[in-house]
């Protein structure tokens, strides 16, 4: 069986690159796998925490990527990285951890609108605006999946969730979009 996020041949080169210590490949990974990996991170971690575990992680693999045997595996492997270091930041600091489930965010943690209203945006700022109003776990997850063409499978392994759980992120946050764009809602209207 195929691992969901089996590379294609141009990736597995990048990797076996960054292998060999070629700048410009691991530029590439962290570019394609930094954002993936912050999301997983905060997961575990409150957001400042989650992005210092995502920079440890980086450098982490990056000191031992000559040791991964599958380049294949890369983003398993990495994921794994990020995981551990989370795990190992949310022991030694538990005040760090976070205390409720990112992906059960309510109403009441969306931005509030200003009260002055400038004139209308064009529409491609309409919708970064609603991006950004949408909570932060759904947001992460619509924009990788339709910004950065990370699959449904992708996204669940890496993240470690049910296939469900990200159609249903997905879908959670097309409705707000919809809503928010239909109502005008991210102008305040």
């Amino acid at each position: 069986m195929n691992c969901p996020l089996e590379l294609s041949a141009d990736e597995l080169d990048v990797v076996s690159n960054a292998q060999r210590g070629e700048r410009a490949a691991i530029e590439v990974l962290i570019n394609r796998y930094r954002p993936m990996a912050l999301i997983l991170a905060q997961r575990f971690l409150r957001r400042d925490a989650a992005e210092d575990a995502v920079q440890d992680a980086i450098v982490l693999a990056l000191n031992s990527i000559s040791n991964l045997q599958d380049p294949a595996r890369f983003g398993a492997w990495f994921s794994a990285i990020v995981r551990n270091r989370c795990r190992r930041i949310a022991r030694q600091s538990p005040e760090l951890e976070i205390s409720l489930d990112p992906y059960l965010v309510g109403e009441s943690q969306m931005t509030s609108v200003a009260l002055t209203v400038p004139p209308p945006p064009p529409p491609n700022i309409e919708l970064r605006m609603a991006l950004r109003k949408l909570p932060e776990s759904t947001r992460n997850i619509v924009q990788l999946h339709y910004l950065e063409g990370w699959s449904v499978a992708e996204l669940a392994t890496f993240l470690s969730l049910p296939v469900t759980t990200i159609k249903w992120q997905l879908h959670a946050g097309r409705a707000l979009l919809r809503r928010m764009m239909d109502s005008k809602e991210i102008l305040g209207r």
